[in-house]
């Protein structure tokens, strides 16, 4: 897939650029959402069709068809739509639909669509295959993306400060895992209560960082409620994934 670390990578902005951006930067652009919505894509094909060749055929189908097409399913989408990816959702189900149906879905290998699915099977052996329906693989798997996009970013906003190892030491927290307070204290010489002040403040960041990866996938004129209910809705799908 084409990559280009320069390019707005948020939904909104890529959905942007494919309805009025140039030919290029559409072509672009398009390439990147759906490698962004790859990982959630193939769970929710992987809960529906268990044989996974046949899965993987599917997901391949369907992001080509999204490409020959030059996006046609991503320009029709709107705020009056709802949220960006149950539009994508519903989308993708009708399209299995109709392939399960017409049994036209194509054999990976050839067209313009090439990616690696191992990471993909990974992700969903972690978080759909306890998913009791395929929306909801679906949704787990793209909350976990937005924590590592996320994460992602905290960990450059440190380095960059000059605090990467502080990251490293304390990313552990931020992954739902308790640190282990005295053997910090005895690695670092700092006291326990000053460690968790920190990493207070950390989790603190990685909250605010989670919510403006959130905000970067809604229209820019949602409003602070509907920013709110997007975290709630994601804090109940990762606490049904740490249930598992």
């Amino acid at each position: 897939m084409p990559n280009d670390s320069s390019y707005p990578e948020t939904p909104v902005s890529l959905i942007s650029a494919v309805r009025r951006g140039t030919e290029d930067e559409a072509a672009l652009a398009l390439a990147m959402l759906c490698e962004r919505y790859l990982n959630p894509t193939y769970g929710l094909v992987r809960k529906l069709i268990f044989d996974q060749d046949r899965a993987r055929d599917v997901t391949h189908d369907f992001f080509e068809w999204i490409l020959v097409n030059r996006g046609g399913l991503i320009k029709k989408w709107n705020p009056e739509l709802g949220q960006f990816r149950a539009y994508f959702r519903t989308c993708l189900k009708n399209r299995i639909a109709n392939n399960e149906r017409d049994q036209r879905a194509g054999k990976r290998g050839g067209g313009i669509f090439h990616f690696s699915f191992e990471r993909a099977e990974e992700i969903f052996a972690d978080f759909g295959t306890h998913a009791p329906t395929p929306d909801l693989a679906f949704d787990l798997i793209w909350a976990d993306g937005v924590l590592q996009v996320a994460l992602r970013s905290l960990e450059q906003e440190m380095i960059t400060g000059g605090r990467g190892e502080t990251f490293e030491r304390f990313k552990i927290s931020l992954l739902g895992v308790t640190p282990d307070y005295r053997s910090l204290a005895g690695e670092t010489g700092i006291d326990g209560r000053a460690l968790r002040t920190g990493v207070c403040r950390l989790r603190k960041r990685f909250r605010e960082a989670v919510r403006d990866e959130l905000r970067k996938t809604m229209p820019k004129d949602a409003s602070e409620a509907e920013v709110d209910a997007e975290m709630e809705t994601l804090k109940k799908l990762m606490g049904r994934s740490s249930s598992k």
